[in-house]
């Protein structure tokens, strides 16, 4: 009973009609598709001593029923220092964490603009919850108890269970250039649970450096939503250019922090 008051107390924030199977399961792809993506954002908990930079690409296709394919490819520049500090170049914005001095950049490359932000320690505590969270949940997966993925919210909604989860350990390899520690996890979800007659299986791989303390590669394969690739490439371990995690000189800084030390408790920011 408490396995399952801790599943559902982490998805307790899911609020959908009891009357709408369709919303949970779609609600449960997207739960899926956010766990691939969690090693790829920028951590509040710096790493120090490991500099490097990489180019990440993330791809996911998914096959429809008449054969037709949909392909969507997203590429990151990434670049660490070894004080722990993170740049990552996206399409439309970079983005800059600077543990250092606790605070965040978001340049806009269109406008010139940079704004300045906190690094909320409200923030960081959430997400050491949430970690703690996906540990416990890992903990459930890997004493082969069986999961809930929805809690109940009436006696019609549907009460996803995984009655098989297996991992196995894929020693280790090389992953451009890097030594990489590789697991893959196995799950099954039985028939009927969700309306399906057969059983659902999805594959999670994972490659995690030791060396750099990241992922270097993953792949998320779910007959429902298609097949996630994530992987670092060109990486090399030298030390970034200092100016990478500063706002240019041509940039308009907005400073949203007030001019406000981040060094300062939280909740004295707002006296």
């Amino acid at each position: 009973m408490t396995k399952i008051a801790l599943y559902g107390a982490l998805f307790g924030v899911i609020s959908l009609s009891a009357q709408d199977p369709a919303a949970v399961q779609q609600k449960l792809v997207d739960q899926a598709k956010a766990m691939i993506t969690s090693d790829q954002i920028i951590s509040s908990s710096p790493v120090k001593g490991a500099p490097y930079s990489a180019q990440s690409t993330s791809e996911t296709v998914q096959v429809l029923a008449d054969g037709n394919r949909i392909t969507n490819t997203n590429s990151t520049t990434i670049y660490r220092d070894s004080q722990g500090r993170e740049r990552r170049e996206q399409s439309s914005s970079i983005l800059i964490s600077d543990p250092v001095e606790g605070v965040n950049y978001t340049l806009r490359p269109e406008t010139r603009i940079a704004l300045k932000n906190f690094q909320p320690k409200l923030v960081k505590r959430q997400e050491k919850e949430a970690t703690k969270a996906k540990l416990d949940l890992e903990s459930i997966i890997k004493a082969d108890v069986p999961m809930i993925v929805m809690h109940s919210m009436g006696s019609d909604t549907p009460v996803v269970t995984f009655d098989d989860t297996k991992e196995e350990n894929l020693g280790t390899q090389m992953i451009e250039g890097v030594t990489a520690e590789g697991t893959r996890r196995t799950t099954t979800i039985a028939p009927g649970q969700i309306g399906n007659e057969r059983s659902i299986v999805t594959v999670n791989e994972r490659w995690h450096s030791p060396e750099l303390h990241v992922v270097v590669m993953s792949t998320r394969s779910d007959p429902r939503t298609g097949t996630t690739t994530y992987k670092l490439t060109n990486i090399n371990r030298s030390e970034p250019a200092p100016t990478l995690f500063q706002v240019p000189p041509d940039y308009t800084l907005q400073d949203l922090t007030g001019g406000r030390s981040a060094s300062k408790p939280e909740e004295d920011r707002g006296k």
